[in-house]
């Protein structure tokens, strides 16, 4: 699983540039029942550049029937403002 979106930053010189439908993928989670932490990779849509690494975290649910935490980490992320219209991939 993986989400795309795109994301408006500035590079090192302070210039706006727009990354465009990039390719979000958890890279590592660590954590547990009280506190996932877990960092995402923003690709390129073909998935060969890494253009920045971001971390995150949130309160797992553990309820019997409850989402894998991984599947919890990605519906977290489409809560967060800048994930705001991020589509599953």
């Amino acid at each position: 699983m993986a989400i795309k979106q795109t994301f408006n930053v500035q590079d090192n010189f302070g210039h706006d540039v727009v990354l465009a439908d990039t390719y979000c993928r958890i890279s590592r989670v660590v954590g547990g029942k009280d506190l996932m932490h877990f960092n995402v990779e923003v690709l390129n849509g073909d998935k060969d550049r890494l253009f920045m690494e971001k971390s995150f975290s949130f309160t797992p649910s553990v309820a019997d029937g409850a989402e894998n935490f991984i599947k919890q980490a990605y519906e977290h992320l489409k809560t967060l403002d800048e994930f705001d219209g991020a589509e599953d991939c």
